[in-house]
């Protein structure tokens, strides 16, 4: 799944007696209807135990975090919790906590599992379950416990034979994640900049899509549930401040660069070589170059857009950046008409090399999609003079770019 990331719950039955009849139904709605799912002890063998395996495929896909108020974290634990009610009625959980780090693609680049402690086998932790339920794996994304006596069998004085079966019907299958208990200390999740968990982003209930499916055999029930993640985790979207001085001439974002636009990027679609697009730049270290996405204006630094990010110039507060502001004439412009994602000397002019005399900073919400490659989300325009010394106003666009591979 290129997208990235969905969880798998496989629940397998195992049994040394018969398999018990029971009333399993196929998941077809959104949301799930789990009122005739059953997790079913078998009829055991005396002294033989019946287990039940639960297999957890964890991944997530990305977001650009505009409609997701709690994103999954790798800095964070993820807790499932199952409830069952019997057929009598009364409710318990199977309840299980494991690293949100298991979600990582171990094929991005962008986001390593790395450290002492990264083993999840010893981080994961059933918290709720039927006695004697451990642990049996947890890595790659693949998390597997086994959940024991789930069917008891005795012998009665008259040689007849008791089978205590419980019957236990799936009512609820939820997702929450929680700051790590390790936070303070582990290393678990280390990108290739160094950032590992010593800070918390997220917490709370994951929303999830999910769909379910049921082996013909009852023997297995498989829970897919995709997370959207945080941005950097699982891939997602990453915007710097752009200038189209004729809209009809806007780029396809068909090229792809290596552009560190994000600290967590490590290749994303970017403008065709040629393309009259224009990054507004900021030459933060005085270094006459372009260096990475902090030198642009964008989402970076916990800003909620890019016009926000470029306020921090406006010294007045008058709501636009203009001669006025201290910095104004330091701002520059770069076209990358190689499409490389180079900064090179000849492709960046200060701001007053295109005449531009002010950009508004009094955006308004805009939506226009080009393919799954990059959106454009807010709009507002700039002032400049043409050739003729003509005043005329042009769109600057906050787009968001996609990971790509």
């Amino acid at each position: 799944m290129n997208a990235g990331t969905s969880l798998f719950v496989v629940l397998t039955f195992f049994s040394q007696g018969l398999l018990a009849e029971s009333r399993l139904q196929i998941f077809s709605s959104s949301p799930p209807n789990y009122n005739n799912v059953v997790i079913d002890s078998q009829n055991a063998s005396p002294n033989r135990q019946t287990i039940t395996s639960i297999f957890m495929n964890v991944s997530c896909f990305p977001t650009n975090l505009r409609s997701v108020s709690n994103p999954l974290s790798p800095y964070n634990d993820v807790i499932a919790n199952i409830q069952v009610e019997d057929s009598n009625g009364t409710p318990s959980f199977i309840s299980f906590k494991f690293p949100a780090a298991l979600a990582g693609d171990e094929k991005n680049p962008n986001f390593a599992l790395t450290g002492v402690n990264m083993n999840p086998f010893n981080s994961t932790q059933i918290l709720a379950g039927p006695a004697g339920s451990k642990v049996v794996s947890s890595s790659n994304r693949l998390l597997r416990i086994d959940l024991t006596n789930m069917a008891t069998m005795k012998i009665k004085p008259d040689g007849s034979i008791d089978v205590n079966r419980k019957i236990n019907f799936i009512t609820s299958i939820q997702f929450e994640q929680v700051p790590s208990s390790k936070a303070n200390e582990r290393a678990d999740v280390i990108d290739k900049f160094g950032n590992y968990a010593g800070v918390v982003q997220y917490s709370g209930p994951l929303k999830a899509q999910i769909s379910h499916s049921i082996s013909n055999d009852l023997k297995v029930l498989t829970i897919n549930a995709s997370f959207p993640g945080a941005a950097g985790f699982c891939g997602g979207y990453y915007s710097p401040l752009m200038i189209f001085f004729n809209e009809n001439e806007i780029p396809r974002f068909e090229n792809k660069s290596s552009f560190k636009l994000s600290k967590h990027s490590q290749k994303i679609y970017w403008p065709e070589a040629k393309a009259k697009a224009y990054f507004l730049a900021f030459d933060r270290n005085k270094n006459k170059r372009i260096d990475d996405g902090e030198e642009l204006f964008g989402d970076q630094k916990n800003f909620s857009n890019g016009f926000e990010a470029l306020k921090e110039l406006d010294s007045n507060k008058d709501g636009i950046v203009d001669s006025k502001d201290k910095e104004f004439y330091n701002l520059l412009l770069w076209r990358d008409i190689n499409g490389n994602g180079i900064a090179e000397k000849n492709e960046i002019k200060k701001i007053t090399h295109y005449q531009i005399k002010s950009i508004d900073l009094n955006y308004v919400e805009y939506f226009k999609a080009f393919g799954d490659r990059a959106e454009m989300k807010q709009r507002s325009f700039i002032k400049y003079n043409d050739l003729s010394g003509k005043l005329k106003m042009a769109p600057i666009y906050d787009v968001y770019f996609k990971s790509a591979k």
